[in-house]
């Protein structure tokens, strides 16, 4: 671990091994709350858009690459960050510190930290004492110059607090911004729907709940080989703190939500989420809810379906479970064209060797897919099959891929007139 001190910069990739990972804010001592603002910024240091903005009232950024998780691990608030999510024109990333009407003086003690998956990396702390008057703490930026580094600003701001710091990226503040003491989640699921689902789900019954109750059940459950559950059938609910390991295990209900996130501390991997049912709607089309009050980590997790109560991660999938591309001529080069419709930002990443898929990242609403196959990239005879990841910055989505190349010639396999859509 790295202790960083006012000023110092840095490579984010002497730090952290990949472009994903977390900051951690917490501030001891005091009267009341403090607030942590992320502000996505142009190369001009104006934030790209109100979208860009990341507060108490919009915990999670337009692009899906900046999102507050709330405490975790001992933080008071935790942002989660996905490089490869922000737009083409961000530049910079800002983190600060606000103190409605009060001064940074006030804390005792704090720190910002850079982790990545549970193992913190670096550390800036700072104190009160350092400051004088100021009601935010301009604490942190990521920024790129030429590859993307980190500079530990520990800058005081004076002003009123949030509404002056987003005045001086260039932002304003909403009026109509939802209070964030409403009564529902931050991702906006009434207290009252979410005890409904939690009875509902319960009241199932059903193997996989069976499995987390019984009586071996701990903190820890593991699926896939070793518990000779490789498909098992929910819904589950999990009350933190837990570790819910499938090892590539399949959780699944015909009619969601199969998987329901009930407390703090709660941790999901290397598990696929399913609801099978076709056409469903609502939240019976839901594969993952986290409830109000709730926090967890996803860690390779896939999902079919989609998903309510994590930030960045709300809203209807509408994509192809399969692609069959049919009979494909060796001598021939082909486009493939497949509509989609997500509600949030995410990037694709093809795993069939001889096919190139474009764009590789989408943003939210209605977009295309495109492949290209070159028959000559294959032997005769072979059957195709792999699968195209849509990734967003939680959850995984998978599109199947299946085609078989044969000789054109041998087989009368005319060359494709043009695009073809899917």
């Amino acid at each position: 671990m790295v202790n960083l001190i006012r000023g110092q910069r840095a490579k984010l990739s002497d730090l952290l091994p990949g472009r994903q990972f977390r900051v951690g804010f917490k501030a001891d001592g005091g009267r009341g709350a403090f607030d942590i603002s992320c502000f996505i910024l142009d190369g001009q240091d104006r934030v790209l858009s109100d979208g860009a903005i990341v507060f108490y009232n919009q915990i999670c950024s337009e692009c899906g690459g900046v999102a507050l998780l709330g405490p975790h691990g001992g933080d008071s608030q935790v942002a989660e960050i996905d490089l490869d999510l922000l737009p083409a024109g961000a530049r910079k990333v800002a983190f600060a510190i606000t103190l409605d009407g009060r001064d940074i003086s006030e804390i005792p003690s704090g720190h910002v930290r850079l982790m990545h998956k549970g193992h913190e990396a670096a550390r800036y702390e700072f104190s009160g004492m350092d400051f004088a008057g100021e009601t935010a703490l301009i604490a942190m930026e990521l920024y790129i110059k030429d590859v993307w580094r980190v500079r530990v600003v520990g800058q005081g701001f004076v002003g009123k607090g949030l509404e002056h710091l987003i005045g001086h990226f260039g932002g304003e503040v909403a009026e109509s911004a939802p209070d964030a003491s409403s009564g529902k989640s931050q991702a906006g699921i009434p207290d009252a729907q979410a005890e409904e689902l939690l009875a509902r789900a319960l009241s199932r019954n059903s193997p996989a709940q069976a499995l987390l109750d019984g009586p071996k059940s701990g903190p820890e459950v593991a699926l896939g080989p070793e518990s000779s559950a490789r498909e098992l059938q929910g819904p589950a609910v999990l009350h933190g703190p837990r570790t819910l390991d499938g090892r590539g295990a399949t959780l699944w209900t015909a009619s969601g939500p199969a998987l329901l996130v009930a407390g703090e501390g709660v941790t999901v991997r290397n598990l696929r989420v399913e609801v099978t049912k076709d056409g469903a709607r609502g939240d019976e089309a839901c594969a993952v809810v986290m409830l109000p009050g709730a926090r967890a980590d996803f860690e390779n997790v896939e999902v079919r379906g989609n998903v309510r109560g994590v930030p960045g991660e709300e809203g209807e999938w509408n994509l192809p479970a399969s692609l069959p591309l049919g009979i494909l001529g060796r001598a021939h080069e082909y486009v493939f064209v497949a509509g989609v419709t997500l509600p949030v930002p995410c990037t694709v990443h093809a795993s069939v060797s001889g096919m190139r898929v474009e764009p590789e990242s989408l943003p939210a609403g209605t977009g295309e897919l495109r492949l290209h196959v070159r028959g000559g990239s294959f032997f005769n005879d072979t059957v195709l099959h792999g699968r195209i990841e849509l990734r967003t910055r939680c959850f995984r989505r998978a599109i199947m891929v299946t085609g078989h190349v044969v000789d054109a010639a041998a087989q009368g396999v005319a060359p494709p007139p043009g695009p073809i859509r899917l």
